[in-house]
Parts: C-alpha cells; structure tokens; sequence
C-alpha cells in the first residue's frame, strides 16, 4: 500500500521515510477510519495519501445505503465477500418474515453469519406483531454494532395488528439507541373500508418493541393515538429526541403528560395541511424549559387557488425557550406544483405568544437561539421552481424572523437566488389578498445581518445544491461579498445543525 503522502519530493540519496506499521495494514487502517465521520473522510483523507484514498472510499461506499432483496442479496453477498466491504446501512426488503420459504431462510442464514456483524443502521420491510420471526431476532443477536432499527412495511396487512406476544426478558439489543416506524396511514380492505393503522397499533404492541431495546434515545415515529403519545413523552421512557406526526382526531379530552420527561431536549413536529391537531402547544408548554432544538417538518405549500379550502396548520409557541439552540423549519414536497404559482405560502402559521403575537422577541422569547433553518426537502429543476421557492421562503422568513435584533444568533440556514435573479417578490400578505413587495436579492439578505448582527465571521449561506462562487452564483447576492468588514459571504453545499 501506498502511504506516502501525495507532492512529497525528495533528494537523490535521501532514504523515503517509512510510515509507522500500523497505517500500512489496511485492517488497521480501515477500523480506525471507521470512527471518522464522513464529511472527513471525503474532504481531508482523501487528500492525503493514495493508501489512506483506497481505504477511506471503501468505507464511503460502505455508509451508503443498499438496499437488498432476495433477487440481488446472493450477488451482493458474493462481491462484498470478496473486498470484505460490507454495507454498514441496509434495507431488507420483500422478504416474508412471517411465513419465510427454505431459500429465503437460507439466504438470509448466509447473510447472518458473514454480514451482519457490520451493520450499524437496519430497515426492515417488517412490523413485529403476534410472534416476532425468528430470523429478525437472529439478525438482531448477530449485529453487535448495529445503532438504528426501523421498521418499516411496504404492505401492511390486517394480521399485523394483533398484539405483539411479550418475549423472555433476557432478549434485548442495547446498542440500539435509535428506532424508528414507517407506517402506510390506512389499510383497505376488500369491503373497501379502510382502518386507520396508527390509531389501531396496540399499546402492548408498541410496548413490547420498546421493551427489545432498552438503550433508546432517539424515537422517530408516525401518527399515533393520544395516549401512546403521552407514553411516549413521559417520563417512563429515556427518550432524548422523539419525532412524531400528532392525531387529526378530536380527542376526548386535552393531552395530559404528567410526569414529563427530563430527558427530552430535542423535538419534531411531523405537519400538514389537513391536520388540525391541537396538542402542539401542550406539548411545548411541558418541554419549553428544557429544549435545546426544534423541529418542524414537511410543511406544505398552499396555491393561491385553494386557500380558500385549505388553512394552515397553526402553531402557538410558549412565551419563553431559555435553552433552545436550534430551530428549524422544512418544507415538504408541493404536492400542488401542477398549479403553483406567484402567490404560493408555506402552509403554516406561527403565533410567538397564546396572546397572538405575530413575530418573535428574540431576546425574552429565544435567549440562546444560535442556528435558524429554513429549508426545503424536495429537488427543484429549474430556476424559475427555484425562484419561486425562494420568494415563498423568504416572505415565511421575512413575516415571522427577520424583525427586532438577536445577538445570540450565529449561524442562520437559508436560500439562495437562483443563477442570474437580483430581484424577487416577496409576499407580504396572503389570507384575502396578496399583497408583493419587489426586494433586491442583496438588501433582502443585508436585512438578514442587521437583524442577526452577531453572526459568526465567515458566514455560510447554504444551499441544497453545492455552488460554485463562480460568475452569476448566488445571483446579486455576489454583490455581498467584500463589502462589509465584519462578514464574510461564502457559499457552501446544504447542512443541518446538529
């Protein structure tokens, strides 16, 4: 292996230095690498000598995602076998775990035995219900590094909502800390009714998985029943960040979660347009004191056309957040592109106060607030989607974020102009009328710094794409940069905070 570093010259007679043993040996070299994040990898390891190249993209190409089924899981099997570079992240899938056939077993005994003691995040086409299969439980015993489970079912059928029979309690998996569930909303039956999933999962069901993994501190879920949730956010369960997608039903009574976790400090609210939950604000109101980020995802975009059928999901914040950190906000995929237009608007309304108040008072209601994101999920092709992505999410920007100071801020997340736009509308008005101001791409973004003055000193404005600080970049936005001393505009590819 070569592990001299790359441009190193030397003399006639002089002796090539010779590296220490234990970075020639490619196992050596492949576990300690394995700790290193890939950001690192990629950008730095790489660089730094054709040996460490070779091994750190072989374990690159081992973080992504593989998805096998018993069509392709005996090829793959063969190949990774052969370079010893199993996949650390894998999705199984089509498998029949409950009623499994010899060749499947056999091929998944296989994979067992030669791959599974590298797997540190698992998806499961599988729900566990009645008696959990065996071969998941082999899976699990043989993947002592394995850190994420989620179960995730392409088809959901009624049988899977039978209560889940508790196992022996020697059988758990501790070095899982994260799980997560995938469900369809509804399963149709031949009748053609269709039964609500989520709202029928029994509590011994969602116990019972719970119980195979005692360690937890990450829960992502879906739309669950009143009650589960107050399970889920109580104090029985260690859970430090949870994700979840609140019931569109008209509970019975007000959510109630007593006594509150004291571990929680991260949380995400799954939304959308049709959901008209009431229980946000009972939830933040009884981790207001002890958040240090918050979520709010997949937030539809509502046309013009229909916003006189649909009305945005609202959302009332407590008046004080002493320890949030982070606050983000993403939206989802428009559902309605087919009909977007100028007037478009996130489909979400803010309230910083149970009064009503419209904007934020940083410095009484987000003390400690340091990294603002406002971001979307889904690609957009062209530059006139991006243009129009960029006008909805600044006026979202502008309407709630960019009013009063907060010095606290230091690292703000957002969009830039497409290639060659140095102006755009900006929404200030939508419920009867819609009312645009047309801003200078520049002066949008130089309100950003006025209103954040302590932003950290090379500011990064991200992007979902990774731009070049080429000619027409950032559109007008170009004109930022060197023109004032205390920042300094670069453009870099799109990241979450932490």
């Amino acid at each position: 292996m070569d592990a001299e570093p790359r441009g190193r010259r030397r003399g006639r007679n002089s002796q090539p230095p010779q590296p220490h043993l234990a970075v020639t040996l490619p196992e050596i070299l492949r576990e300690i690498m394995s700790y290193v994040p890939t950001t690192d990898l990629l950008n730095n390891v790489t660089y730094v000598s054709r040996g460490l190249e070779e091994v750190a993209r072989g374990i690159l190409l081992s973080r992504q995602l593989v998805e096998l089924t018993p069509t392709n899981m005996a090829d793959y099997l063969d190949t990774a076998n052969v370079r010893s570079n199993h996949h650390k992240r894998v999705v199984l899938s089509k498998f029949n775990f409950q009623n499994m056939p010899p060749e499947e077993s056999t091929l998944l005994e296989t994979f067992t035995s030669s791959a599974a003691a590298s797997i540190t995040e698992l998806h499961l086409d599988y729900f566990p219900h009645e008696k959990i299969s065996p071969q998941i439980l082999s899976l699990l015993t043989n993947s002592p590094k394995l850190r994420s489970v989620n179960f995730s079912p392409d088809e959901f059928h009624l049988e899977m909502l039978k209560p889940l029979v508790m196992l022996p309690k020697w059988v758990k998996f501790p070095s899982v800390v994260k799980l997560g569930f995938h469900l369809p909303t509804n399963l149709y039956l031949l009748n053609g009714m269709a039964v609500n999933i989520a709202r029928n999962i029994s509590r011994e069901t969602i116990h019972g998985i719970l119980s195979l993994f005692p360690k937890l501190k990450i829960f992502q879920g879906v739309t669950f029943r009143q009650d589960l949730v107050e399970y889920f956010l109580s104090g029985d369960l260690p859970f430090e960040e949870v994700s979840l997608r609140l019931d569109n039903s008209n509970p019975d009574r007000p959510l109630s979660i007593v006594p509150a976790s004291l571990f929680l400090t991260r949380l995400e609210f799954q939304i959308d347009t049709f959901n008209r939950s009431t229980d946000h604000y009972a939830i933040l109101a009884a981790f207001a004191d002890r958040l240090e980020k918050m979520k709010i995802s997949e937030v539809d975009v509502i046309p013009s056309k229909f916003r006189n059928l649909m009305q945005a999901t609202t959302i009332t914040l407590p008046e004080v957040f002493p320890k949030l950190k982070c606050l983000e906000i993403w939206i989802g995929q428009n559902n309605f592109r087919d009909v977007a237009g100028p007037t478009d608007a996130v489909a979400l309304n803010l309230k910083f106060s149970e009064s009503g108040a419209n904007v934020a008072d940083y410095s009484k209601q987000f003390p400690a607030l340091e990294t603002l994101v406002v971001s979307r999920l889904d690609y957009l092709d062209t530059d006139e989607e991006k243009k129009e992505w960029l006008e909805i999410s600044a006026g979202f920007l502008y309407k709630y974020f960019l009013h009063g100071e907060s010095r606290t801020m230091r690292d703000i997340r957002v969009e830039l102009p497409p290639k060659n736009v140095e102006r755009f509308k900006l929404l200030r008005h939508f419920k009867d009328n819609a009312v645009f101001e047309v801003v200078d791409s520049c002066d949008f973004f130089r309100k950003i710094l006025t209103t954040f003055p302590n932003l950290k000193p090379r500011w990064a404005i991200y992007d979902r794409y990774d731009v070049e600080g080429g000619a027409g970049a950032g559109g007008g936005l170009k004109k930022l940069e060197g023109k004032s001393p205390e920042f300094e505009v670069v453009f870099l590819g799109k990241k979450k905070c932490g």
